[in-house]
C-alpha cells in the first residue's frame, strides 16, 4: 500500500455546498450525503469541512432546537477550518497515517491547484483494504478467538 496512491482507490466524490451555504443546508447535505461531512468550497477551492463532529461539539442547543436559527446561521460559523488536504497522487500510506494521527475520517482531496477533486472517507479505505486482501479480511471472524457453536452454513 505505500505504493498505491489514493487516485487508484477509483472516484471519490464529496459532498460539497459553497461557503455561502447555511447551517440547516449543511445539516440536510450530512443526512442526505451518507458520507458523513461535506466540504464547502469558494469556487473551486476547499476552504472548509462540516462534519458530524462539528455537529456533537460546534453546536449549541438553541441552534439543534431552534429550525429558524440554523436556517439563518452560515455554515461557516461551525465549520472547521482550514480543511486538512491531499493530492490524489500521494500514497494511501500518506494519506492513512494523516488520518490515523489526527484522528481524522475525512479526508479532502484536491489537484496540483488545489481545487476540490473528492473526499476519501476511512470508510473507502477499509472498503479499498477488504477488497485488496479479501481472503485475509473477509474471513476473520468479528471478535478474536471468537468460536461458533454451531457450523454455518444451511
Amino acid at each position: 500500500m505505500r505504493d498505491t496512491s489514493v487516485l487508484e482507490m477509483g472516484p471519490l466524490p464529496a459532498p460539497r455546498l459553497a461557503i455561502t451555504a447555511t447551517l440547516h443546508q449543511a445539516l440536510q447535505m450530512l443526512v442526505r450525503g451518507r458520507r458523513g461531512a461535506v466540504v464547502l468550497i469558494d469556487g473551486l477551492r476547499p476552504v472548509g469541512v462540516f462534519t458530524e463532529r462539528d455537529v456533537v461539539n460546534r453546536l449549541s442547543e438553541d441552534l439543534l432546537r431552534n429550525p429558524e436559527q440554523r436556517r439563518i446561521t452560515p455554515v461557516r460559523e461551525v465549520m472547521s477550518f482550514p480543511p486538512v488536504t491531499i493530492r490524489r497522487q500521494q500514497t494511501l500510506a500518506e494519506a492513512m497515517e494523516i488520518m490515523v494521527e489526527r484522528s481524522f475520517r475525512h479526508l479532502v482531496l484536491v489537484d496540483r491547484e488545489e481545487n476540490l477533486r473528492g473526499m476519501m472517507t476511512s470508510g473507502d479505505v477499509v472498503q479499498f483494504v477488504t477488497d485488496l486482501f479479501p481472503e485475509e479480511t473477509v474471513n476473520l471472524p468479528p471478535r478474536l478467538r471468537q468460536r461458533f457453536q454451531t457450523p454455518e452454513g444451511a
